[in-house]
């Protein structure tokens, strides 16, 4: 979803207008348009990844239960490449005290 989110910038045209040419599921265009769906927050923790806003991301983390060891990978090729931005201690708190399901 992060790359439909910039097709109106890109084609410079409205959003509604370019998805509704586009082949892809209707739940899919209602999120990228900013409707709430089921996947709205989903795609809202995507735009947190793509921006570098940990602590928004980390909010979304959380709700998703995010295992830890994703968020340690972001760690990992955060510090690889040497970002700025890393990602916030919450981050790692919020996987910590989720429950993954096998």
């Amino acid at each position: 979803m992060g790359m439909f989110s910039l097709f109106d910038s890109l084609l410079d045209s409205p959003l509604a207008e370019i998805l509704a040419d586009l082949p892809i599921a209707e739940d899919v265009k209602d999120a990228l348009r900013g409707e709430q769906t089921k996947l709205r927050d989903l795609h809202l923790l995507i735009l947190a990844y793509e921006k570098g806003n940990w602590d928004t991301f980390a909010e979304y983390a959380a709700m998703f239960k995010l295992p830890e060891a994703y968020l340690d990978t972001l760690l990992w090729a955060t510090n690889l490449f040497g970002r700025d931005n890393q990602p916030c201690k919450e981050c790692r708190s919020s996987a910590s005290k989720a429950s993954v399901s096998p």
